[in-house]
């Protein structure tokens, strides 16, 4: 990635307060919009968590993605492919019918992002895992699992972790 690519969207996350802002756009009752996919945007750059070094040798600023507090591929990819392993259960059914038979699999993934998130924050404190903890049990629980239309806010939310994932993927997210 560019250094000036990095620098700018350094600039954007600023004051990022992605919790604060994910209770603000998610909305799963409507196809994703151009202010969610741009939160996903600084979102996935704000998990891979790049910090500004100095090398002494050259005297030059460059960019590095922090190993202690960056999300890892495989941490989202875990997630990413329990909710895979959902829609395909599904086979793009669109029935609350079908809904009802993988309900309690998506909602199991709250507790197993709890735990990921307090088994890494406890060696990591400053771990960016627990933020996406957050923001992914704020979009879960927009599913609204109960309610008539939860199979189309489960597409939605695919569709959300989706673009998340590929942003981090595309901002160099560590393995």
């Amino acid at each position: 990635m560019e250094v000036k690519e990095i620098e700018e969207m350094d600039s954007q996350i600023k004051g990022f307060k992605p919790i604060e802002e994910a209770k603000k756009l998610i909305d799963l009752s409507c196809p994703l919009n151009e202010e969610l996919l741009e939160f996903s945007k600084k979102f996935g750059f704000f998990l891979c968590c790049y910090e500004r070094k100095f090398n002494e040798k050259d005297k030059t600023y460059y960019w590095e993605i922090s190993k202690k507090n960056a999300l890892t591929n495989s941490q989202i990819r875990n997630f990413f492919g329990e909710i895979k392993r959902i829609q395909m259960t599904l086979f793009n059914s669109e029935s609350d019918e079908d809904w009802k038979n993988v309900k309690h699999s998506f909602l199991l993934i709250k507790p197993k992002l709890a735990y990921a998130v307090g088994r890494v924050t406890q060696k990591e404190n400053k771990s960016r895992i627990a933020e996406f903890g957050k923001v992914l049990s704020l979009a879960i629980e927009k599913v609204d699992s109960d309610n008539s239309g939860a199979t189309k806010r489960f597409y939605r939310f695919v569709d959300f972790f989706e673009s998340i994932l590929a942003y981090h993927k595309a901002y160099g997210g560590k393995d």
